[in-house]
């Protein structure tokens, strides 16, 4: 692994660590006296850790039936997805299950059809009425929601996540069955859902059913996965998986952690580029590098939209351009909000020695500032000065407040050719070459970074870096790439600071 790439991925991996175990608060026991169940259901609401009440952090919502039987498991598969960083925090709300002498009435309210083998049964309709406008309005009108909803099923519960989907597929952003019963009734729901599918709207949300290999016909997931597969429109985001060697009651982990994936396909999809753009003198062709995957991000080099046949974006991967250029991204979610598209550009230039004298070196001066963002002026006096020489580095400098790091003289630039500057985003940095900003950012995953064809000279340079002890250690690297070495990311960095 060379230099470049291993200081990234300790940088991702200092920043990236995360206790799941501990994501989400005690338990909060609430209840909903329901006009249309005439029965009062026991709620209970688990916040992030990180929610503070008062502020204005608002949390999508997991409705989870079933609710006395998943309180740790569902929160748990879905907040260590959340700490990969792969979908959004949220708030859970488990309704529990009513019991009459002992009996529980989850075939009463999770059963579309009335059958003659079950007298209580029949009810999913009534119980839809309460999920959808008795549960979901108290708990968005008490709670700091931000409108999305994903509904949680299993079995017989699963069913209803299903049958709900299929009447209304817009209502919830997501709907999730873990092995469901849809061959219910002589597989009613999946006779339905032909007019439904066809009808579907554009905003329907997206569909995870996942069901056993050995039991998938039996269940009803095969023949509702035939349904799909002949109606379902192409702009609809569905997946049904059949897992070997499960059981009804283990296929649960893997289904819950696929399904909350797919449902937030193309969350936080963030193309790793590097560098992100410049300004470049070459007859010849430049190399970026992607240190990262971005998963269902592909890219076009020759400033065209990208689409379903453009290649991916793979980490340690590369790819060539020749000034000027623009490298074109889109990534498409299994929600609108998480399709995006980036563009990144390149100019045909270079950029010379400046006429401004400059001192010789580098020297650093420590400051304490109020926050983590750059500060508008240098405060009055610098806690600590010095020279920067060889042992230098940014990362000793931090202390446990925000601390301003400033690096201030010249470079001495020894031949012609492309230098790469490369700097960790967090929390804030702005760098600065020959009275040129050349890159200013804060919190940018992945660091910021910037290619310049220099000319043999002296360059003034001034960085200013913002950090607080345990944040992201800062790095600042400077690389050199000439024709005869066009992977410049491979071996030592030209500077390292």
């Amino acid at each position: 692994m060379s230099f470049f790439k291993t200081a990234l991925f300790f940088a991702l991996f200092l920043s990236s660590r995360a206790t799941f175990s501990q994501a989400s608060l005690p338990p909060l026991t609430d209840s909903i006296d329901s006009k249309i169940l005439n029965e009062t259901r026991g709620l209970q609401v688990i916040m992030p850790k990180s929610y503070t009440p008062g502020s204005n952090e608002k949390f999508e919502v997991v409705y989870i039936l079933d609710g006395e039987w998943y309180y740790e498991l569902v929160p748990f598969t879905y907040n260590f997805a959340e700490s990969a960083h792969y979908i959004p925090k949220s708030m859970f709300v488990l309704i529990r299950n009513r019991y009459r002498d002992g009996v529980n009435l989850r075939s009463r309210d999770f059963s579309p059809t009335k059958i003659p083998e079950d007298p209580i049964s029949g009810g999913a309709d009534k119980f839809y009425d309460f999920l959808t406008k008795e549960v979901v309005p108290y708990v968005e009108s008490k709670y700091p929601v931000n409108g999305h909803r994903t509904l949680v099923g299993s079995s017989f519960s699963g069913l209803f996540s299903v049958y709900s989907f299929v009447k209304d597929p817009a209502f919830f952003d997501s709907y999730v069955a873990s092995d469901p019963n849809i061959v219910y009734d002589n597989h009613y729901v999946s006779r339905i859902a032909n007019k439904t599918l066809d009808a579907l709207p554009a905003d329907a949300g997206t569909l995870f059913i996942g069901c056993l290999v050995n039991t998938s016909r039996d269940m009803g997931s095969y023949g509702f996965d035939s349904v799909l597969q002949k109606h379902a429109p192409k702009s609809m985001h569905w997946k049904v998986v059949q897992y070997p060697e499960e059981s009804h009651y283990s296929v649960q982990l893997k289904a819950f952690y696929d399904a909350f994936r797919f449902s937030h396909g193309g969350y936080g999809v963030t193309p790793k580029i590097h560098p992100l753009t410049g300004i470049i003198n070459r007859p010849k062709e430049f190399f970026l590098l992607f240190t990262d995957d971005a998963p269902g991000a592909r890219f076009t080099a020759d400033g065209s939209v990208p689409d379903s046949t453009s290649p991916q974006m793979m980490g340690g991967g590369s790819v060539s351009i020749i000034s000027p250029a623009k490298i074109r991204v889109k990534s498409s979610g299994n929600r609108p909000e998480y399709s995006n598209e980036w563009t990144f550009s390149f100019e045909k230039g270079k950029l010379n020695p400046s006429n401004k004298k400059a001192g010789a070196g580098l020297h650093y001066a420590v400051y304490t500032v109020a926050s983590d963002s750059l500060p508008a002026m240098l405060p009055a006096h610098a806690e600590k000065s010095g020279r920067v020489d060889s042992t230098f580095q940014l990362a000793s400098l931090i202390e446990s407040k925000p601390t301003l790091v400033v690096l201030e003289g010249s470079i001495t630039i020894p031949e012609d050719a492309e230098y790469i500057f490369y700097c960790n985003g967090y929390d804030a940095m702005e760098f600065e070459l020959a009275g040129k900003q050349l890159m200013k950012g804060q919190n940018i995953p992945g660091g910021d970074s910037y290619v310049a064809s220099l000319t043999k000279g002296i360059y003034p340079v001034k960085l200013n870096v913002v950090r607080k002890a345990g944040d992201m250690p800062p790095i600042f690297l400077i690389f050199q790439a000439k024709p005869e070495k066009e992977k410049w990311w491979e071996g030592a960095p030209w500077k390292k600071y």
